[in-house]
């Protein structure tokens, strides 16, 4: 079975996305003191960052799983695009609660869904077949139309995420939350880009196939080492310091 840089980088983004979904879990579970707003803002990113996770993974494990089967490959990226469409719908309806509360997102809501579900219809129709390009990545092997369908719902999805953490990153009052929501909203900037790039601008599938995973991976690995791996090497950092000041 060949490893394609596509599954390493759509699993490393899952993984960095799932890793904040549990921190964002265990904000939800230790929140009894909380209002019922905060608690509802931390189940929303939950799910929000679940859903983006679990797509992920679905094309990730895709392209690990069959990266020389095309109609695998094929229900990888079908089923993916429906996760796809929830967590635009969750990243537009939290945007709205968090910081518009006194406006209805059902107007905003129903616009990204029929984006989602035009993308949807069109993937069936388009059915493309990808395959592994010889710089060993996929070729989600979409037309022009369809990706730019894939592209508005990531927009909303992404682009709702950007929109969140960045207006905490502006009102936080803490050092480590202003920290926290300008890596993410960094991350979800990046994600845009990516996505405008790879689903817009370029032609070359090599080309685009290649710089997409590289950027890709390195969101999650942005995600894994913010969330996870920084926050372990902090504390180890502390542990060290306490030490050497007792000697």
């Amino acid at each position: 079975m060949q490893i394609t840089t596509t599954a390493i980088a759509f699993l490393s983004l899952a993984a960095g996305l799932w890793i904040c979904g549990f921190w964002f879990l265990k904000v939800w579970r230790r929140s009894e003191n909380k209002t019922p707003t905060n608690k509802k803002i931390s189940l929303l990113l939950t799910l929000l960052f679940a859903n983006f996770g679990l797509q992920n993974a679905i094309m990730g494990g895709g392209a690990a799983l069959f990266p020389g089967n095309p109609e695998a490959l094929y229900w990888s990226l079908a089923i993916s695009h429906f996760f796809l469409i929830t967590a635009a719908l969750i990243a537009v309806y939290t945007s709205y609660y968090i910081f518009s509360p006194h406006l209805s997102p059902l107007f905003p809501m129903i616009l990204a869904g029929v984006v989602g579900v035009a993308m949807h219809i069109g993937t069936i129709l388009d059915h493309p077949l990808p395959y592994i390009t010889p710089a060993g990545g996929i070729e989600w092997n979409m037309s022009y139309w369809l990706s730019v369908l894939v592209f508005l719902t990531l927009f909303i999805s992404i682009g709702g995420n950007f929109y969140i953490f960045w207006n905490l990153f502006r009102r936080a009052k803490t050092k480590e939350v202003r920290n926290l929501a300008f890596i993410l909203a960094l991350a979800a900037f990046l994600g845009v880009v990516n996505v405008f790039i790879r689903l817009v601008i370029l032609e070359n599938e090599s080309v685009r196939t290649r710089l997409f995973d590289l950027l890709l991976a390195t969101i999650g690995i942005i995600f894994i080492g913010a969330l996870l791996i920084w926050p372990l090497a902090r504390r180890w950092l502390r542990e060290v310091f306490k030490i050497k000041t007792a000697d």
